[in-house]
């Protein structure tokens, strides 16, 4: 599949005059001879390798070729930590050319956040992998929480799990990206407790609305999420640390608000895709015979 990618990418550029290449993940080489390269990627085949034990990994000849691609961009733009300690300690790519840009918002935040009712508690998750993103602790976590605040409610965004949903539970499957807005406005606390996550842009997208996150250690989240500052993070896997996660938070409507306010203003520093074109513009600007231009 690399090898005809790779073959399908240079077919589909042959007889356009651009002045660079710029290719998104590493699952192809659209190196053109003489035609600077720059590859922007939250993927590296060996990173996947380190987050899932046991992952089955390309073959070796996949990872000759991975590791050729890397080594001919000019620039790496890493859209997370992990890619990019990846491409410097899997593949040998010196740390001068990796730049960790992270990724931007899809889900726009609003101008002013929502008033949210303190009385309630609305636990949001919102994901399409219901396993990998952790489905199963949230359920799990949930039922105990429901025990002691009888009032919480949990919404399933991007993902329909088989069975009826439980007790105030409710399965909305795949919404258009335009629409989840609305869910993020409504919640309380954003849930999404994964166990492997290359980038994470939901988390950033939850704190852009005001939503405390809980969440886990996992991968690239303690970069979206800081721990006692926007959000609570426990281990993989650990339900009764979710379970504390999400009660400390239901008890203490200030907390939420104080965790809110700080998430927000973090991922809109942090995490616009305005930002993001600037550091690109300004990494690839020395391999280039024109003034890119940049967002103002």
């Amino acid at each position: 599949m690399f090898d005809a990618m790779s073959r399908a990418t240079k077919k589909a550029a042959k007889g356009i005059d651009a002045p660079f290449v710029i290719q998104t993940q590493g699952l192809f080489n659209g190196y053109i001879d003489g035609r600077p390269l720059f590859v922007y990627t939250d993927y590296t085949e060996l990173a996947n390798l380190h987050a899932t034990p046991g992952h089955k990994t390309n073959s070796v000849r996949w990872l000759e070729r991975e590791r050729l691609l890397f080594e001919q961009a000019e620039v790496i733009f890493a859209a997370s930590s992990d890619a990019r300690t990846s491409l410097v300690r899997d593949y040998g790519i010196p740390e001068t050319k990796v730049v960790l840009t992270n990724t931007g918002l899809n889900v726009a935040a609003p101008e002013h956040l929502p008033v949210r009712d303190r009385n309630r508690f609305d636990v949001l998750f919102v994901g399409t992998e219901w396993e990998r993103k952790g489905g199963p602790d949230v359920l799990r976590a949930f039922a105990q929480v429901r025990q002691r605040v009888p009032y919480a409610t949990l919404t399933v965004v991007g993902c329909r799990p088989s069975g009826n949903p439980p007790p105030a539970v409710r399965f909305v499957g795949k919404i258009p990206p335009t629409a989840v807005g609305a869910h993020f406005a409504s919640a309380s606390v954003f849930c999404l407790p994964a166990h492997q996550e290359p980038a994470g842009i939901a988390y950033s997208e939850a704190a852009a609305w005001g939503l405390p996150v809980v969440s886990t250690t996992a991968g690239n989240i303690p970069d979206r999420v800081v721990h006692g500052r926007t959000g609570l993070l426990v281990e993989p896997g650990d339900v009764e640390g979710l379970t504390a996660a999400l009660l400390r938070l239901a008890n203490d409507p200030e907390l939420r608000l104080e965790f809110g306010n700080a998430g927000r203003a973090y991922a809109l520093e942090n995490f616009s895709w305005r930002q993001i074109a600037r550091a690109i513009a300004e990494a690839a600007r020395p391999y280039l015979t024109f003034e890119p231009l940049t967002a103002s």
